[in-house]
């Protein structure tokens, strides 16, 4: 199934122009970006609080202004301009005694937050660069935003079942085991393969969907579906 492009993309940051869905779609945004942003600050040097301060800062400061409404699609892929976003904050943010109150006049509150340093602390001990690490938090937040809207439409059609018994199948190095999955569904391993195929190419579209929120141009999405591959090759 082809998903349809709708050529006011970055379609969350388009709806926070509209007052009916700007605080639904501010509050995603903000969910989606808010480790990965985490992580590349802490990957860049910063301590946990002066992290979660810049962080927190950060997303209030463009909130404030207005930043999602003005930005403008045909800048490029959303999580471009996010990263030179807050590359601009850091440097401003070193440039004074870092006395702010951390949330000070903030229109919302995250729930990443309080448990930013315990997802930090489970980050691979490397060499990896902020860049690197701001990469692989935003693919896999993407890959898990995809699993669960496909559950979603799984839960809708009451398949909660299936998928639950087919997810591995979704995953790199799945197994293949396609006897244990037909056993547990009661269904012939022939069966279990053509919802498998079914299942990864409900995913695909899914992925497509995420991805595609945050471009400016059709012709964008097999190149960034081929990036979040890749990022996710490298391991996380």
């Amino acid at each position: 199934m082809k998903i349809p492009f709708q050529r006011t993309r970055w379609s969350l940051v388009s709806a926070t122009k509209d007052p009916a869905t700007a605080a639904k779609a501010l509050e995603e945004l903000c969910s989606l970006y808010w480790y990965p942003v985490y992580a590349f600050i802490r990957r860049s040097g910063w301590p946990p609080e002066d992290a979660k301060d810049c962080t927190q800062e950060f997303f209030v400061r463009i909130l404030a202004r207005g930043d999602f409404v003005k930005a403008d699609p045909a800048l490029g892929k959303l999580r471009s301009y996010l990263l030179g976003a807050v590359r601009h904050h850091m440097a401003k943010e070193l440039e004074k005694t870092r006395a702010l109150k951390r949330g000070g006049g903030a229109v919302f509150q995250s729930i990443e937050e309080a448990q930013a340093e315990e997802r930090y602390a489970l980050e691979p001990v490397d060499e990896v660069t902020p860049v690197t690490l701001y990469e692989r938090r935003w693919a896999l937040t993407i890959l898990e935003n995809a699993v669960q809207a496909l559950r979603a439409s799984y839960e809708r059609r009451d398949r909660l079942d299936e998928f639950l018994v087919l997810r591995p199948f979704l995953s790199w190095n799945s197994g293949e085991d396609y006897a244990s999955a037909a056993a547990a569904l009661k269904r012939s391993p022939g069966a279990v393969n053509v919802a498998v195929f079914r299942l990864r190419q409900r995913f695909r579209d899914a992925l497509i969907e995420q991805i595609s929120h945050t471009l400016s141009d059709e012709s964008e999405i097999q190149e960034e579906l081929r990036f979040l591959c890749e990022v996710v090759s490298r391991g996380v």
